[in-house]
């Protein structure tokens, strides 16, 4: 049996096929965020202390999980893991948290950047000023 609409033209199929950005998930253009301010704080670290971000792991996650009565007030947009013997340190940024607190758009990519220039500057013991000097609070 045929699957066709009433006009004949069969069952649609998907509006834009993957690599067109249209088709990206929701995780994937939140990686794509991170990983775009993860680029920014890493010029910005070569320009202004000669060093960049080799060696740094970026990982997103949906949200924190904590254990029972170890929730925070608070809850983070991420946390920071030290080096391993299998790896560097890593910069674990949480998706679901960042999302909720904002709309699609420039005002995400800016939180996103915020909290990665927050985490950085946890990683180096610095201040996120110092990191970027145009860090808002």
């Amino acid at each position: 049996m045929d699957r066709r609409d009433r006009h004949g033209r069969g069952m649609r199929g998907p509006l834009a096929v993957p690599p067109v950005p249209i088709a990206a998930t929701r995780r994937e253009e939140f990686e794509d965020l991170v990983a775009d301010a993860a680029e920014k704080v890493d010029e910005l670290l070569r320009d202004e202390r000669d060093t960049g971000l080799h060696g740094v792991r970026f990982v997103v996650e949906e949200f924190p999980v904590f254990g029972p009565g170890k929730e925070p007030d608070v809850v983070p947009f991420g946390r920071v893991e030290d080096a391993s013997a299998a790896h560097g340190p890593t910069i674990v940024v949480y998706r679901r948290t960042i999302e909720l607190r904002t709309d699609i758009g420039e005002e995400r990519a800016e939180l996103v950047h915020d909290a990665v220039v927050e985490l950085i500057a946890e990683m180096l013991g610095a201040d996120p000023d110092d990191i970027d000097p145009g860090f808002e609070n």
